[in-house]
C-alpha cells in the first residue's frame, strides 16, 4: 500500500503511541502484519493519491463550513 508521507507519519505515531500502551496488542498486530503480507490488496479498498486528494480537501470544506456558522 503507497500512501502520502505524511499520512504514513501519522501512522507510524499511532503505531508507536499503541505500543506503548498496550505491548501485547503491538506484538499480535506485527504477527497479524506478517502473515497477512502476500496478500494483495483487494481493487476494492485500493484509494489513489487523487482521491485522497479530493477527500482531504473535501473535509477541510465542510470543517470550513460547519465553524463559518452556516452563513
Amino acid at each position: 500500500m503507497s500512501l502520502p508521507a505524511g499520512e504514513r507519519r501519522k501512522l507510524r505515531a499511532i503505531e508507536r503511541a499503541e505500543a506503548r500502551a498496550d505491548p501485547g496488542l503491538a506484538a499480535r498486530f506485527s504477527i497479524f502484519s506478517q502473515l497477512s503480507q502476500p496478500d494483495d490488496m483487494p481493487r476494492t479498498e485500493r484509494l489513489r493519491a487523487r482521491e485522497i486528494r479530493r477527500k482531504n480537501w473535501a473535509e477541510r470544506a465542510i470543517a470550513a463550513y460547519l465553524i463559518s456558522g452556516y452563513d
